[in-house]
């Protein structure tokens, strides 16, 4: 995968507008309105929170605390929120040190387990930033 960035990544799977919400994600995420990112850290504060084609008339929840960063271990999240369907997401220890590591290092890009509803099989890249 060698030349494959991040940004070629969100193009790839169809999330080109992911690109000005990475750089505006200090302002926390629609999916989590609550969790504004301090911009030295997430010492304090939750990490931002975008959770890429995520149901408008239901969205998907994922708050990743600063707890939860410092504690550094893996942790599987459910990312139900107010839709009626699931979804996983895991972060590993090392995406924690990512996160708590911040700056530029500080973006963890995971995506969650298949739901099928109605039929449709789909999944959710979900972006956490420690900026």
């Amino acid at each position: 995968m060698s030349g494959f960035t991040r940004r070629s990544f969100l193009f790839a799977v169809g999330a080109g507008s992911a690109v000005a919400t990475l750089a505006a994600c200090h302002k926390g995420s629609s999916a989590t309105p609550d969790a504004a990112v301090d911009a030295a850290s997430c010492a304090v504060n939750n990490a931002g929170v975008t959770i890429m084609d995520n149901h408008a008339h239901a969205p998907h929840v994922l708050v990743v605390t600063s707890a939860e960063i410092a504690a550094g271990v893996d942790k599987t999240y459910s990312i139900q929120g107010a839709a009626n369907h699931d979804h996983m997401v895991t972060i590993t220890a090392a995406q924690f040190a990512m996160l708590a590591a911040g700056g530029a290092d500080g973006t963890v890009m995971d995506t969650s387990t298949i739901a099928t509803v109605a039929g449709n099989m789909h999944s959710h890249v979900c972006v956490i930033v420690c900026a």
